[in-house]
């Protein structure tokens, strides 16, 4: 797996999940991305919601109201915190962007 991160702006922090199927055998995978936050008094935790079309993270805390998204059809879960997941078949030596 590579996994790779960069801060385009001051308000903007992205990354990239890469992932490569070593074995002889096609396999299923499944990725899951859980957000957790802790907000004070005056926020809210984080949750998947729809947003434009997208399931997107987003909660809020001390002034910041994050909202995490990743490309590529996901679907909500909550197991057992707020979860979004992407599934990918991988043939064998074939690798899978999550982005």
């Amino acid at each position: 797996m590579v996994s790779e991160y960069w801060v385009p702006d001051s308000h903007t922090i992205a990354g990239r999940l890469q992932i490569t199927n070593q074995a002889a055998i096609p396999r299923q995978i499944r990725l899951e991305l859980v957000a957790m936050l802790t907000p004070g008094d005056e926020g809210r935790r984080m949750d998947a919601t729809k947003m434009h079309g997208a399931w997107v993270f987003t909660g809020a805390t001390e002034g910041l109201a994050p909202i995490i998204f990743m490309r590529g059809g996901v679907e909500a879960g909550n197991i057992p915190y707020p979860a979004v997941y992407l599934a990918a078949m991988l043939r064998p030596g074939e690798a899978h962007d999550f982005v």
